[in-house]
């Protein structure tokens, strides 16, 4: 009888700590699920749009556009916003682009983490975007001898696979086939529990996040574009029931600083991809 008892409230205990575990998941945003006697531990992708840039317009090379002197300011407002939810990334990806790269460097301690440069992040290739300012070839070219100089390791989305968006519409078609092929390596290499940090465009966030949502290719809808600076965290849902947003982080300015307006995911069913 005395072992069934220290049964019991062996087994209690563990509830009510399996609860406050649950609890406080749902105050920071980061969660554990429990299924059956299985904890299933879920991925985190956090997709951003880089800080404020110098303007895209005739005569400009799109690939080597800055940060504006006045973008460090709200980076360094959503970095520190992160950092006190708790958000930690085992992966950081950037885009090949200046900005991205810039963006990439203000979010995280290069010491700490190395920062992998994916050509599958790159600007919709599109003659008024990532195009502007250089040939396909020297463009091409460019961003191969970026991604060799930064690391040893393959990207995730080889050169070869990169191809222009048609220069007629607006709607980007290749650029979203190759966020949603760059989502299926990530996931294919991400361990359950660990979490990655994407920095990109506008264009190409949207395709991200709309893959992850819906796994569907749609085209750029343009209505839906992330505030430049902003982070949309999505997490994994139990038994491939696909991904959540849990909500996204945009940084405004306040009367003396750089504060962070943040919309949960819950408050925009229907769609969440319009608080990216």
């Amino acid at each position: 009888m005395a072992s069934v008892f220290r049964w019991l409230v062996t087994w209690l205990l563990s509830v009510s700590l399996a609860a406050a575990i649950r609890n406080i998941g749902k105050a920071t945003g980061f969660s554990n699920y429990t299924l059956g006697h299985t904890e299933f531990s879920p991925r985190r992708i956090f997709v951003m749009r880089h800080g404020l840039k110098e303007a895209n317009v005739k005569g400009t090379v799109n690939f080597g556009l800055k940060l504006l002197p006045e973008a460090y300011a709200p980076l360094l407002a959503t970095r520190n916003f992160w950092k006190e939810r708790g958000a930690h990334f085992d992966y950081v990806y950037a885009s090949p682009f200046v900005r991205t790269r810039q963006t990439a460097n203000a979010m995280v301690d290069a010491d700490d983490i190395d920062i992998k440069l994916d050509p599958g992040l790159s600007e919709n290739l599109h003659p008024k975007n990532g195009l502007r300012g250089m040939r396909w070839e020297d463009l091409l070219a460019k961003i191969e001898e970026d991604v060799k100089a930064n690391q040893e390791s393959e990207p995730l989305v080889k050169m070869s696979e990169l191809k222009p968006d048609e220069p007629e519409t607006s709607k980007y078609s290749a650029t979203m086939a190759r966020a949603a092929l760059f989502i299926d390596r990530l996931l294919a290499k991400m361990p359950k529990g660990t979490s990655a940090l994407l920095v990109s465009h506008g264009g190409p966030s949207f395709g991200l996040i709309n893959y992850l949502l819906t796994g569907n290719i749609d085209p750029y809808d343009h209505t839906k574009l992330a505030d430049m600076g902003s982070v949309t965290e999505l997490e994994e849902l139990p038994d491939g029931a696909g991904w959540r947003v849990v909500g996204a982080s945009t940084p405004v300015e306040a009367a003396e600083d750089w504060g962070i307006r943040w919309a949960d995911g819950e408050a925009a069913k229907g769609g969440d991809t319009k608080i990216l």
